[in-house]
């Protein structure tokens, strides 16, 4: 089984390639054969071999092995402008399909595959289509990568809020110190570390190369996500209902303020009175499909969201209970994470915490 996740970046030029590759490096200090993925690239170079972009070159430096270019940049485009606008200009349109296709083949080989994204959450691929569906449609966990330089807070902030509304796991974020010049640094970032409803990864020191800025990170969280999300990336079985066919598991959750707790949007958050109330419209999202139907509704073309992201489980249980100032939920199911994560997203945000899972 891979584990994967996409490298997501407040805005362009702050160092998600190199951010990913120190990723890379890290997960391949913690034995996992890892490789990076640059899905859609522009501003590419005219080569003998064809058209390079340099992140991706990077990218393929820093995997566990070599790899045809070609594998882990499916679409090069030459024009250094938004992708939408170069492959219009190369006459061709970005799709997901092919993009799937070059990952699952990337999966079939690593332990884990680094996904990087292009340009922020929101920069358009095609007409409809937004970077931010390839984590969205292939369940990717999320890495925020942050720039320090002045107006970080506000971009880290309404990126980490466009996550999660579009149903994305933000497992942790990644500062990299873009501006060695930059006023009150270490103030900035301990807002960050306030305000981002995720762990910080680390820090990337200015001017450090990947292989060592590496030692820096941790990944702690990270792996947990993958540990537990490692059954599944999108290709579950199907019964003949629809619902997903993998082991059972126990996904033991935190959540520190179920009070106060609610998803971005209000049209599909939870609106109970407390822990029980809280355990019965989970157990109702993760055994029906309503919430998600809501949710697909409300999307630009509802028509071409993955009915997988839908799948249900007649058996899930939950419990909940206070124990001391917080919440804690045991989730029983044959969902995978990536699915339980998205139904508890849209119920209560990011006011949740995962701290172990166990069959079940």
């Amino acid at each position: 089984m891979t584990a994967a996740l996409f490298v997501a970046g407040t805005d362009t030029g702050i160092g998600k390639t190199h951010a990913a590759c120190t990723l890379l490096h890290a997960l391949r200090a913690n034995g996992l054969r890892a490789c990076g993925m640059k899905p859609v690239a522009s501003g590419c170079a005219e080569t003998p071999q064809g058209l390079r972009n340099d992140d991706a070159l990077a990218l393929l430096a820093a995997g566990s092995a070599p790899l045809p270019y070609a594998r882990i940049n499916p679409v090069a485009l030459r024009e250094p402008w938004s992708p939408h606008l170069a492959a219009a200009h190369a006459g061709a349109t970005i799709a997901l399909a092919p993009l799937r296709v070059a990952f699952d083949a990337l999966c079939a080989e690593h332990d884990a595959v680094v996904v990087e994204g292009v340009g922020g959450w929101r920069v358009p691929l095609a007409p409809g289509l937004f970077a931010s569906a390839i984590a969205q449609q292939w369940n990717l966990p999320v890495v925020l990568v942050v720039g320090l330089r002045l107006g970080c807070l506000s971009h880290a902030l309404l990126s980490a809020e466009a996550i999660l509304a579009d149903g994305c796991r933000l497992v942790g974020w990644i500062a990299n110190r873009i501006d060695p010049a930059m006023a009150a640094p270490e103030q900035n970032l301990a807002s960050l570390r306030e305000l981002l409803p995720a762990p910080c990864l680390g820090v990337l020191p200015h001017g450090v190369a990947p292989a060592q800025a590496a030692a820096g990170l941790d990944l702690a969280a990270l792996m947990l996500e993958f540990a537990s999300d490692m059954p599944d990336r999108g290709h579950a079985g199907k019964t003949s209902q629809g619902e997903a066919m993998t082991a059972r598991n126990h996904y033991y959750l935190s959540i520190a303020d179920l009070a106060h707790a609610r998803g971005s949007d209000p049209a599909l958050g939870w609106n109970g009175a407390g822990p029980a109330d809280f355990a019965a419209a989970l157990e109702e999202a993760l055994r029906s499909p309503s919430l998600f139907e809501r949710w697909r509704a409300g999307q630009p073309e509802p028509d071409e969201v993955d009915p997988a992201l839908g799948a249900t489980d007649a058996q899930a249980q939950v419990h909940a209970q206070v124990a001391d100032l917080h919440v804690e939920v045991d989730v029983q199911t044959s969902l995978p994470m990536s699915l339980l994560r998205q139904r508890l997203n849209w119920l209560i945000g990011a006011a949740w915490q995962l701290h172990d899972v166990r069959p079940g």
